[in-house]
């Protein structure tokens, strides 16, 4: 069944501007999600998960743990430390 709705162009523009400024509200949000994820630094993450530096390098290596490098530093995303605790934290 096709429904057919009538609506002047200012009608429509109101719509679309608000279609828009909602677009807009959810990308702004979902930035600020991302730029507030909280980056750990490697000891951080080794005693949240339990192992050495040294098995931290490996997953690093195996690309199991991927770190940011923010000047020059190692720095890890909580979310992703947090996946592998839910995973039970079964390394490679």
């Amino acid at each position: 069944m096709m429904t057919i709705l009538q609506c002047n162009r200012e009608e429509l523009r109101a719509e679309i501007k608000a279609i828009y400024a909602e677009i807009i509200s959810d990308a702004m949000k979902e930035a600020e999600a991302k730029a507030k994820e909280m980056l750990l630094t490697p000891s951080e993450v080794c005693k949240q998960l339990s192992i050495s530096e040294v098995t931290l390098w490996r997953w690093q290596k195996a690309e199991y743990l991927t770190p940011l490098y923010i000047g020059g530093k190692r720095r890890f995303k909580a979310s992703d430390v947090q996946a592998i605790i839910e995973k039970g934290g079964a390394g490679c």
